[in-house]
């Protein structure tokens, strides 16, 4: 919360909450980052642990380690120079400037730099003769703002520079003068090719030039003025602007066959492997005229742009194929040339929908597939500078509607945890919010920078941002209070949780982590804990639900507990686990009563599901949705197993049962120890068979409907069972209404009855036909088959 101030002068000082972020440095005069608040992240930049800049006025190479010793300005380079690229290669970093005169006319004189972070490693390799423009040497590629190099090959780079004799054409360095040369005048004579996009696959380097006339074509070079040629694409074909990424061993770029619009295309470096991904716009160009903060931008195994359809702007991405060339959120742009309105990281691509109007923006976020694409957050203003750190995304935003307040915002990827991070400015004067201006993001040892304002405006600061979860209970044993955060955050679901030994926490709100390490206990008191990865329980931690649940979202979430580190389920609380299917594999619930540990086991080689499990004490014969009837007072184990699917039918699950020996009622008997399920009306007595020698297991499988389970004595379930539950089969179910019941030989004309949810008798017929159409509206119904004193019930779904 702000604080109000009408004072004319105030003498508060830098605002550090908890020593979190901490301020590393002053760098109000020249180590500031060139520009004051448009800054992309400088993650570019990084080389044996720095980070490479330029300061203010541009012409200040500065660099950090993350330390005050280590943030120090090198050299301005030629003094009125201005630093237009940061290269890093393998044993140094390239550095690109231009010393730029104004009279007679426009004209510089560009040079290449390079250095090891010191002063004494920072020295000139090759000054370029003076030529008109405001910069004659280029490493384009894949919209230069974007500050993402592909063309370096150990410590050689290779780019464009101008000379009178040739014009502007094709070089190459190593990083010394001797080394540093045209390679090829593509364009002969003194016309230039405009070379750009320069890309190293691993069969060769290619990029775009002009040989003859304007029309951009593809060509590739292994370093040498024979290798350097052009691949003969069919034509017409020619590349419509000079950007180009690198995908793996591949290269996307937009082209034009005179046929088609600007369309995206692939190449690895061949002419056969050189084609059009997809005519997006079969009516005109695919290419949007803005975007371009957004465009050919790479996470992961895809490369993200904008593109329109005819009718609308959306994300596409592609994986280099056909195929894999598909639009992932519809109706959306990212209308401006700035790279600070979107980021990507090895999995995701987060942007700003930017329409025109920074007051009211859109934040989205895809890791290249629909199911996860989606809008994040719905009202942000003035929101740019975005970069990636541990997962989560941090970057700058203000009040809504007004630039006012413009600050350190988080987003883990849902609404509910993308909020105000940290207020570094928090004085108001006149009911004017100060704004500290973060920017210029990065990451070093794990930890966040950035550049901001701070001491009422009047300074400029390096700030430094530690992502520690750790709970550290400095205030209350609330979860939900970020000051009980040595991060001074709440947890939100890209973070990794620790729970030390001794704390007792208590959740009072919905919670979130991606990975816990839970060493102390965790109370459910009100909300629910959402868990994106995993948690391991130790040192007799618990975690105890009461009426709350632990969810395992995602497919591949886990637990990780014993006997006496585990999940409590002591009320209506369950564990649910998402997207259950074959491919995830069984899951082990470390679960509990208090009392008991039974872990128990889940495998669908069915439908994906989502799939509930609690335990509580005590065992009936007979239930009530979860509440228990008549207690069984003897041979059983005394626990129900409560197991619930989300979407019923289409389920195939193995199911595993643990107890102990304190557990067993007298007179049970394991050995002949069978599984019950109750279906509502009856048992189903489960095939399964006991392993261990304590705890002890029962599992069984092709188990289709639930909730809940017990564990009894075989004549329990037998006195007016079938002996064998699969002898009682019914498929396809779910099925249109025409089904095949099958059943031993000896029930051939045993009655059948089909009951409602409500009990109510639909339909009885006997089984003398192995097809039975039975004509019911679409429903869940119970299927009863009875001969003499044996009775057993399946659950069908009519769809």
């Amino acid at each position: 919360m702000k604080k109000f101030y009408t004072l004319f002068l105030l003498l508060s000082g830098v605002i550090i909450n908890a020593q979190n972020p901490l301020v590393i440095k002053d760098v109000t005069s020249s180590l500031k980052p060139t520009g004051n608040s448009d800054k992309a992240d400088l993650n570019y930049a990084k080389w044996n642990g720095k980070i490479f800049y330029a300061g203010t006025g541009s012409n200040m190479l500065c660099v950090t380690d993350g330390t005050t010793a280590g943030t120090i300005g090198i050299s301005t380079l030629g003094g009125t120079t201005n630093i237009s690229t940061i290269i890093p290669a393998q044993d140094f970093v390239y550095v690109i400037t231009s010393d730029i005169t104004f009279t007679p006319s426009i004209a510089s004189t560009d040079k290449i730099w390079k250095s090891d972070g010191t002063v004494a490693g920072t020295t000139l390799v090759y000054a370029f003769e003076t030529a008109p423009g405001s910069t004659n040497v280029g490493v384009y590629y894949s919209v230069s703002t974007h500050k993402k190099n592909y063309s370096v090959d150990g410590n050689i780079l290779y780019f464009s520079a101008y000379d009178s004799t040739n014009g502007k054409e094709l070089w190459k360095t190593d990083g010394t003068a001797a080394g540093t040369m045209m390679l090829k005048d593509v364009k002969v004579g003194t016309g230039s090719s405009q070379t750009s996009g320069f890309c190293k696959i691993p069969s060769t380097t290619l990029f775009i030039a002009q040989s003859v006339g304007f029309e951009s074509k593809l060509w590739k070079t292994n370093g040498t003025t024979v290798g350097t040629e052009q691949i003969s694409v069919a034509e017409p074909f020619y590349i419509v602007n000079q950007d180009m990424a690198k995908l793996g061993d591949k290269v996307i770029f937009f082209a034009h066959n005179t046929v088609d619009g600007y369309e995206p295309y692939v190449s690895d470096g061949t002419a056969a492997g050189t084609f059009m991904l997809k005519n997006i716009n079969p009516s005109g160009n695919s290419l949007t005229t803005q975007a371009m903060g957004l465009h050919l931008k790479i996470a992961g195994q895809y490369c993200y742009f904008i593109a329109n359809n005819g009718t609308n702007n959306a994300l596409w991405r592609t994986d280099g194929t056909i195929a894999g060339t598909i639009e992932v959120i519809p109706n959306v742009t990212n209308g401006i040339s700035d790279a600070g309105y979107s980021t990507t990281d090895s999995e995701n691509i987060w942007f700003v929908n930017f329409t025109g109007s920074n007051a009211t923006q859109q934040l989205y976020k895809s890791n290249g597939t629909v199911e996860g694409s989606s809008q994040v957050f719905s009202n942000l203003s003035y929101a740019q500078n975005l970069t990636t750190y541990k997962g989560a995304l941090w970057f700058r935003s203000a009040n809504i509607g007004t630039p006012a307040n413009a600050e350190v915002w988080r987003s883990d990827g849902l609404t509910v945890n993308t909020e105000l991070a940290l207020d570094l400015e928090p004085t108001v004067i006149s009911g004017t919010p100060f704004s500290s201006n973060p920017n210029a993001f990065f990451e070093l040892n794990d930890k966040l920078y950035f550049f901001g304002k701070g001491n009422n405006n009047n300074s400029h600061y390096l700030y430094q941002y530690t992502g520690d979860f750790t709970f550290n209970g400095s205030v209350s044993n609330d979860w939900n209070n970020k000051n009980n955060w040595n991060s001074m955050l709440k947890p939100g679901i890209t973070d990794e949780v620790t729970i030390p030994v001794g704390q007792n926490v208590n959740v009072n709100a919905n919670a979130y982590a991606k990975n816990a390490m839970i060493n102390g206990n965790v109370n459910l008191v009100t909300g629910n804990l959402d868990l994106y990865g995993y948690a391991l329980m130790n040192n007799n931690a618990k975690i105890t639900l009461n009426t709350n649940n632990l969810n395992l979202k995602g497919a591949n979430s886990s637990l990780v507990g014993s006997s006496t580190s585990h999940v409590v389920t002591n009320g209506t609380g369950k564990v649910t686990i998402e997207k259950m299917n074959a491919s995830r594999g069984t899951v082990l619930l470390p679960i509990g009563t208090g009392t008991s540990f039974h872990e128990t086991g889940i495998l669908n080689n069915g439908t994906s599901d989502t799939f509930s499990v609690r335990v509580e004490n005590g065992v009936a014969s007979n239930y009530v949705g979860e509440t228990q009837g008549t207690a069984i007072t003897e041979k059983a184990v005394n626990t129900t197993w409560h197991i619930g699917e989300t979407t019923q039918g289409g389920s195939d699950v193995a199911l595993t049962f643990r107890w102990n020996a304190s557990q067993e009622l007298a007179n049970f008997n394991r050995n002949t120890a069978k599984i019950g399920h109750y279906n509502g009306s009856g048992w189903d007595m489960l095939t399964s068979a006991l392993s261990g020698s304590g705890p002890y297991t029962l599992q069984t499988n092709n188990v289709s409907s639930f909730s809940p389970f017990i564990v009894v004595n075989e004549e329990l379930l037998s006195s007016n069972q079938f002996e064998n539950a699969n002898d009682f089969m019914v498929y396809p179910n779910p099925s249109n209404g025409n089904f095949t019941i099958q059943v031993p030989d000896s029930f051939i004309g045993s009655r059948a009855i089909i009951y409602n949810l409500l009990g109510q008798s639909i339909k009885e017929f006997s089984i003398d036909e192995v097809n039975q159409n039975t004509n019911l509206e679409k429903g869940v119904y119970l299927l009863q088959i009875q001969k003499g004193n044996q009775v057993s019930t399946k659950k069908i779904i009519i769809q």
